[in-house]
């Protein structure tokens, strides 16, 4: 379901890989290249620049550890701040769900969920907003009518 939420954040990643040539899913040292502490880490990654992933990789694990660059990271889940800069910690995590956060700066578009990605397009729109240090954000949005093929418009991606 979370990732049918994230249809529109998702869409928008592979259309700026499409026009920009940036990418979809990065190691935390891609955005992190000052922090020698992430250029380890193998179990953790972003989509994007705003949605920390840090699954459980082991069966039957009900915890992991996880580290948390120093920026301001917000729970995809309830909204809560993370309390954890520049560190690594121990979380609870059980089998139901990932530990999902997202990074202080971004806006992310949402959409609620639908049976198919064309009833999804019939409901509405959300923003998820995460505010940095300074109590800012920022993020982009690419729409299209999802039912026909047919040149990229680049005009269709927004600031937001």
């Amino acid at each position: 379901m979370i990732r049918y939420t994230l249809l529109p954040y998702l869409y928008t990643l592979f259309y700026l890989h499409y026009t920009q040539g940036s990418t979809v899913v990065r190691p935390l040292w891609h955005e992190y290249a000052n922090d020698s502490e992430t250029h380890g880490i193998d179990r953790q990654f972003l989509w994007g620049s705003a949605f920390l992933v840090s699954p459980v990789l082991e069966q039957g694990a009900t915890s992991l550890v996880m580290y948390f660059p120093d920026d301001r990271y917000y729970s995809y889940y309830d909204g809560g701040q993370a309390t954890f800069r520049a560190e690594w910690t121990h979380i609870h995590s059980g089998k139901e769900f990932i530990r999902l956060f997202v990074r202080g700066g971004h806006i992310l578009p949402t959409q609620e969920t639908a049976a198919t990605t064309q009833l999804a397009r019939q409901k509405t729109l959300g923003l998820i907003v995460a505010l940095d240090d300074n109590f800012a954000a920022k993020g982009q949005l690419y729409y299209d009518s999802g039912d026909s093929p047919g040149k990229v418009q680049s005009e269709l991606i927004r600031n937001i």
